[in-house]
């Protein structure tokens, strides 16, 4: 009785280890991306340049030196290393950029703020999207709405409650690949 039920164990023992070997075949394998700069891997600390540009008020474009702080990773992370190339209605701007292996790009704010021409400011938090790699580095596009800063603008009825801005958000002489 004793050798039966050790031979079910075994048995269920070996079902349960094909099974999983079966479920772990199935899934779906997690690929991690690279950042690369004339085809060789950026190391953490590297620099890039972002350049971004909307289209509301005068706040048309900005560039930020950033830093790489992850790579090889299913998120890269970049973070921004000062404040330059920002035109004077802006304030704020990009402050940290994730690139995920499903080639999402997720940009994060300081928050930006644009103020337009009157009593009007609109506050920005975040833009991401699907990116494309182009010739000049990966690029995601869209539009994205910013909400009243009530704190900084007069109250008016002229200015609405949220305003929409277009983006195009790209890293200068970067390319993206999954790691081999």
């Amino acid at each position: 009785m004793t050798k039966m039920k050790l031979l079910g164990l075994l048995a269920t023992l070996a079902v349960a280890q094909a099974a999983s070997a079966i479920w772990a075949s199935a899934a779906p394998a997690s690929t991690a991306l690279e950042l690369k700069a004339e085809g060789k891997p950026l190391t953490a600390g590297a620099s890039v340049l972002l350049v971004a540009g909307y289209s509301l008020g005068g706040c048309y474009w900005e560039e930020q030196e950033m830093r790489v702080t992850v790579n090889r990773s299913n998120v890269d992370k970049l973070v921004r290393t000062g404040e330059t190339g920002q035109l004077e209605p802006c304030s704020g701007g990009v402050r940290s950029l994730e690139i995920t292996s499903t080639r999402k790009m997720i940009v994060k704010l300081a928050p930006m703020r644009i103020h337009l021409p009157g009593t009007c400011v609109y506050e920005f938090r975040e833009f991401s999207g699907t990116f494309a790699q182009r010739e000049w580095g990966p690029e995601i596009a869209g539009t994205a709405t910013g909400k009243l800063d009530r704190a900084e603008s007069t109250r008016s009825a002229s200015c609405a409650k949220t305003d929409p801005t277009s983006f195009d958000v790209a890293l200068s002489g970067m390319e993206t690949a999954p790691v081999p």
